[in-house]
């Protein structure tokens, strides 16, 4: 049985980063509740602080802003300030360190059908 990080291509198995897999499961879950959304690829030219996943919830027009962590990492400060300066604005805009974490912010922020999953 292979590790639950690798992935296998032309040269063997090889690890995936564990904040991808963490991605690739949010997405995944965000589809489900048919929250439109796209990934920001970071990179030298982009701006410090965006967050990894933007969208918009559906059925609110409300801005959706999600920087994926995992657990034992924080958010850097620049991606608090943008966090905190676009929920300020009105956007639901927040870290979280696991699928449940996505979900209950979505929860909590009223989104309907992300509480008809009934994870705790």
């Amino acid at each position: 049985m292979s590790h639950p990080l690798a992935r296998f291509g032309a040269r063997g198995p090889r690890k995936v980063n564990p904040e991808t897999l963490l991605t690739r499961q949010v997405r995944d879950v965000l589809r489900i509740l048919m929250i439109p959304h796209r990934k920001v690829w970071g990179g030298p030219m982009s701006d410090k602080g965006l967050p990894d996943l933007i969208g918009t919830v559906p059925g609110t027009g409300r801005a959706f802003f999600c920087e994926l962590k995992v657990p034992g990492n924080r958010p850097s400060p620049e991606q608090r300030t943008f966090l905190e300066e676009h929920k300020a604005a009105g956007a639901l805009a927040f870290w979280a360190d696991s699928v449940v974490g996505v979900v209950n912010a979505l929860k909590e922020a009223g989104y309907t059908p992300a509480a008809r999953l009934g994870l705790p």
